[in-house]
């Protein structure tokens, strides 16, 4: 072979020289038996566009997602989930399990929901406390000892019964919510190896998602990479 001899470059599409190891045009390496590039930038505008027409509507900014996310206490995530999953599992081959997704939303309505429950103990507790107080004011002076003594005994019994009550409600509710960050996180490692099978066969692109990203982000860290394909 010459060195007249052109190519296509296989990052660019555009013509090098046979014998290049690297493309002029797109700066990648273009020696025989390399492999593609992990770097969202490096794949084809091409490319781009078929990810932005496949999850354009199916993904927004992760910015965006994470303050509504943060503004409704957290349900937003699901319902956004909710309304994309089964588009987005016709593109990421069934990459969310409809049931893993219903035990998370489960799971997180429950603690939710339970939670609350702890906070109205709580709260039941210092109402107790001050309704004790104001009553104790108004007859501590015509009240004996023994009545007063009486008296503290059984609001301090029920105030301990109410905040026996609010600590096992609540570390029921945080159990619950680890349990559904953990479905969550499933999700998003299936999110994550669907993604990567997406590009490979689709694209021809070789993507590598950092599990730890994946472990602590779950689906903000999914919807950030999809965004970053579309629009690096």
């Amino acid at each position: 072979m010459s060195e007249a001899a052109t190519i296509a470059c296989p990052m660019c599409g555009e013509d090098i020289k046979a014998i290049a190891k690297k493309c002029k045009h797109c700066g990648e390496s273009v020696e025989k038996g390399a492999s593609r590039s992990t770097s969202c930038s490096s794949i084809s505008s091409d490319s781009k566009a078929k990810v932005k027409g496949d999850f354009a509507e199916l993904t927004m900014p992760t910015g965006k997602l994470v303050g509504l996310t943060a503004a409704t206490g957290g349900l937003y995530i699901f319902l956004h989930l909710f309304k994309v999953l089964k588009p987005l599992n016709k593109k990421l081959k069934d990459a969310i399990n409809p049931t893993v997704f219903l035990v998370a939303v489960i799971l997180f309505g429950l603690g939710l929901q339970i939670s609350s429950r702890a906070a109205a103990s709580a709260v039941s507790a210092n109402s107790i406390v001050e309704n004790y107080r104001s009553e104790f004011l108004r007859y501590a002076d015509r009240a004996s000892y023994t009545e007063i003594i009486e008296q503290s005994t059984m609001i301090i019994s029920q105030i301990g019964d109410s905040l026996d009550f609010a600590w096992l409600v609540n570390t029921l509710a945080e159990f619950l919510i680890i349990g559904s960050s953990i479905a969550f996180i499933m999700i998003a490692f299936k999110m994550k190896k669907a993604l990567e099978s997406y590009t490979k066969d689709e694209l021809d692109f070789d993507l590598k998602l950092n599990p730890v990203a994946t472990a602590f982000f779950s689906i903000f860290y999914i919807n950030f990479s999809i965004q970053k394909l579309m629009n690096n």
